[in-house]
């Protein structure tokens, strides 16, 4: 951080104001050390620690890439003279770091080679007589190093000559954190060269919807960090090729002009660079006969059979990895066919039980509980940064955890509260008063006004609006289930008989706490007793509304419960008492910027002012 004033930029306003700025370019100027050596968390091996999601799917991702990689091979061999359509096969990937001109003038502006030093140069026309067009399949990616200045250009010009459309670009910035030198002061430059450019060309087609079996996008970035290499060296880094094994599922992987620094696992690498040969097209080719099983859902369905050049996955992966809408709504409906099928298998099955009973005279069983998951009307797109069937963008280091009984500091999802087996769906009311909205939501849906006390945030009366979203409309009562607390005595008597009305009139559950849910020192904690049952976190709904009516404390509340990871897994829809006079405190216009955008939570504009919290991220909350 590099303050600017006391005159030192003459006598503009930095030098009646102090005023602190981060300026790495000034920093750069005066200490050679580059803007990209400040960038936290660079490291791979340090890169996921905050996101465990993205970790647990790169790793899984990691163990099935290892599991099926060819052994490594290498052909030293003249590219010049040698014929590539002789390795007699198509290829998935292509990866190309041709020997530019602007690697040879690197060199010499660094001092590595003289100037009329021989060095290996390949000039554009030479790069693209490669026959690159005759060696990809039908799909596949060309992954083509450019450097950073005129050879870009060329680099896009050698995709189309082998035809291939441009569809990335992957940026390698490099630091200097370790050595702090900078080499490359080249003498036609206007600034210094901190990065290179990894151009990516896709031969026909691709859909992400339908080709799940050929690419998984959005695992990684497009953009690298790290130390540049050693005096004069035009090593890559190594964190390309796990991009590409990430993102593109064909196992046939070339690498030309590659160095022994490039032999890897699951690649033939060519080069004149090489020390030795180990290519043997008999035993390479016979890698990719046959087909190999994909479980792509469930161990226990039957696999889909792909070609053995293909990579294929696992379930592990396929709930993890990024996918588009119509991918989350096809395994939706999917598995709704198959708890239908389960529906009417557990059916038949205790028609035949009954029957059985009443010819030896029994009692006949209890009714199977089957819990058919409807189909969601709409979906939006799967992150490894969202928690699992949510809208909300995670701190994903609370994702994994179970709700239990602690403080802020290891703060999850709804506190300790624990409710009976069977529950589907839940309404968690933090200020239940005498039980007014826990007896809404058990009723027909209906339209609820202001007057019944439930906690508006309007600055007039509202329009009605429906307290049931879509998603309760099912027959069983038994699945709805209500978590109340009220620490007011004088309502307790009260909330207590609506719950018992609950019971008789629906045989609901509700779960009672005379206790607070508050902001004390600086720390949001539920002080709520534990009652025995299934936790609510360990089951598979996600059909949550949580309540906010504290008198009050709703802002302070809400601001810990965001931070905490609270809204980041299965509740759905949220409701804030809304304080007018607190509308411009910076506190209110945090926690909306936060729902609004870093969470995922619908603001309606009909009929509510722009600062208006409200529930919804997919309109859940019906207004009329």
């Amino acid at each position: 951080v590099i303050p600017a004033g006391a005159g030192q930029w003459g006598t503009g306003r930095g030098s009646r104001f102090e005023r602190a700025k981060n300026d790495y370019a000034q920093h750069f100027v005066d200490t050679g050390q580059r803007p990209a050596n400040f960038i936290r968390d660079s490291d791979v091996e340090e890169r996921f620690e905050e996101y465990p999601k993205l970790k647990e799917l790169i790793e899984a991702k990691d163990e099935l890439i290892k599991a099926r990689a060819t052994p490594p091979t290498y052909h030293k061999v003249d590219l010049k003279s040698f014929d590539l359509t002789s390795l007699g096969t198509k290829w998935d990937v292509i990866l190309i770091d041709p020997p530019w001109e602007e690697y040879r003038r690197r060199k010499v502006a660094c001092g590595a080679v003289m100037s009329e030093e021989d060095m290996e140069v390949w000039s554009p026309q030479e790069i693209m007589n490669l026959r690159i067009e005759a060696l990809g399949d039908t799909p596949s990616f060309v992954f083509l190093w450019s450097g950073s200045g005129v050879s870009l250009e060329w680099g896009r010009a050698c995709l189309r000559k082998w035809g291939y459309r441009r569809c990335e670009d992957i940026c390698w910035i490099k630091s200097n954190r370790t050595s702090g030198r900078n080499f490359h002061w080249l003498p036609d430059s206007v600034v210094t060269a901190t990065s290179e450019h990894c151009l990516v060309g896709i031969k026909g087609t691709v859909r992400r919807n339908y080709d799940g079996h050929v690419i998984h996008a959005n695992v990684d970035t497009d953009v690298m960090l790290s130390e540049e290499p050693a005096y004069g060296a035009t090593d890559k880094p190594h964190e390309l090729y796990a991009i590409i094994e990430h993102f593109c599922l064909g196992r046939r992987r070339l690498e030309l002009f590659g160095h022994d620094t490039n032999i890897r696992r699951g690649w033939l690498t060519l080069g004149s660079q090489l020390s030795s040969s180990n290519f043997d097209p008999s035993t390479w080719y016979k890698h990719f006969e046959g087909v190999t099983e994909s479980y792509n859902f469930d161990w226990s369905d039957e696999p889909e059979l792909l070609s053995n050049h293909l990579l294929g996955t696992t379930p592990q992966i396929e709930s993890l990895r990024p996918k588009s809408p119509t991918q989350l709504r096809e395994e939706a409906e999917r598995r709704h066919r198959k708890e239908l099928e389960a529906a009417k298998m557990a059916q038949a099955q205790y028609e035949a039980e009954c029957a059985a009973a009443a010819a030896e005279g029994r009692e006949p069983p209890p009714p199977p509980q089957m819990v058919i998951t409807p189909v969601p009307s709409s979906f939006r797109e799967q992150s490894p940064f969202m928690a699992p069937g949510t809208n909300r963008m995670c701190n994903a280091s609370h994702v994994e955890h179970r709700w239990e009984q602690h403080h802020e500091t290891t703060h999850r999802v709804c506190g300790s509260v624990r409710s009976p087996p069977g529950c589907t769906h839940y309404y968690v009311d933090t200020g239940a008063n005498t039980g007014d909205s826990v007896i809404r939501w058990y009723q027909q849906p209906s339209c609820v006004y202001a007057g019944i006390r439930f906690p508006v945030y309007l600055r007039q009366d509202p329009p009605c609006y429906f307290l049931w979203p879509p998603w309760l409309q099912i027959e069983n009562r038994r699945q709805y289930c209500a978590v109340a607390f009220e620490p007011n005595p004088r309502h307790w008597d009260s909330l207590q008989r609506t719950a018992s009305k609950m019971q008789t009139s629906f045989g609901s559950n509700v779960t009672l706490s005379n206790s607070a849910f508050s902001n004390e020192s600086a720390e949001a904690s539920f002080g709520i007793d534990t009652v025995s049952g299934t936790g609510l976190g360990d089951g598979t709904s996600r059909n949550i509304v949580l309540k906010v009516d504290v008198e009050g404390s709703e802002y302070s509340i809400l601001r810990r419960l965001i931070e905490s990871g609270v809204l980041c897994r299965r509740v759905t829809d949220v409701f804030v008492e809304w304080h007018d006079q607190d509308a411009n405190k910076a506190a209110f216009r945090w926690i909306h910027s936060q729902l609004n955008v870093s969470h995922g939570y619908y603001v309606p504009a009909k009929g509510l002012g722009s600062s208006h919290l409200a529930p919804c991220p997919t309109r859940l909350l019906q207004w009329q």
